[in-house]
């Protein structure tokens, strides 16, 4: 015959059986982590402030709820697709998007870059020959220059005083300029080239005399600017007479942009 044993517990909160025949019931705090020690005994981690994580603290001790160490990192709730993460802020904590993308197959590519090309659509005649300079894009005896792109807005094409590029950031920029010189004589001597920067100024040319006809001119620049530093182009050839255009077939095109 079978006997039945019934046992009345009045204990609360975890019950745990020794296997001998001893229940014991826990007492838990509402939203307490269980943790396990000797002898089946359960108990719980005080409950941490919003925002913790639980903590190890190695074999031997309980866990408990500790601020997040360094190293977390964070970011808006979305971003542009292959773009490079940048720090916002000085606290090493926070990321933010921007513009420069690197493709699938590694080439990169940054639409915020400083970049430019603008070429003389038509010639202005007669504008030196006579050790007179003419600055391109000077509005007030030339024609405006047009741009093929401006990334950035940093080009004026055209202006009285010449077309100008300002540098929106100070640091080192490639520019190319080429033109070409049309009624020319045997009589002019060579033409020079003035690149002008705030900083510094840098001439270009030939040497000779010139003969009859075409002259093509052209420089490539590597330099410095400082953020708010200008650069204007200049052409002035050496005569008597001021019969010397500068071709507006697209011959005459100025460029350039930030390196590094």
């Amino acid at each position: 015959m079978a006997i039945q044993n019934s046992i009345d517990l009045t204990a609360t909160g975890v019950i745990t059986h020794d296997g001998s025949g001893v229940f014991t019931g826990s007492t838990l705090t509402q939203y307490q982590t269980l943790i396990g020690g000797a002898s089946n005994a359960v108990s719980g981690v005080a409950v941490g402030t919003s925002g913790q994580v639980l903590t190890s603290a190695g074999a031997g001790s309980n866990p408990s709820y500790q601020d997040a160490a360094g190293g977390d990192v964070s970011g808006p709730v979305s971003s542009t697709d292959n773009a490079l993460a940048r720090w916002d802020g000085t606290g090493g904590d926070t990321l933010q998007d921007s513009s420069v993308i690197v493709t699938d197959n590694g080439e990169m590519t940054n639409t915020s870059q400083p970049a430019f090309c603008a070429y003389q659509g038509s010639t202005d005649s007669n504008v030196t020959g006579d050790n007179t300079e003419y600055i391109l894009g000077d509005t007030s005896v030339g024609t405006t220059l047009t741009e093929r792109f401006d990334q950035g807005g940093d080009f004026t094409p055209g202006a009285s005083g010449g077309a100008v590029f300002t540098a929106p950031v100070t640091g080192k920029y490639q520019f190319n300029i080429t033109t070409h010189l049309q009624s020319v004589t045997t009589a002019h001597r060579p033409g020079i080239g003035n690149i002008a920067t705030s900083n510094q100024n840098y001439f270009f040319g030939g040497s000779g005399q010139f003969s009859s006809g075409g002259v093509n001119m052209f420089v490539s620049l590597f330099t410095d600017m400082d953020s708010a530093d200008t650069i204007k182009v200049g052409i002035t050839v050496f005569s008597s007479t001021k019969t010397v255009d500068i071709d507006g077939t697209n011959k005459t095109v100025f460029s350039g942009n930030l390196v590094c």
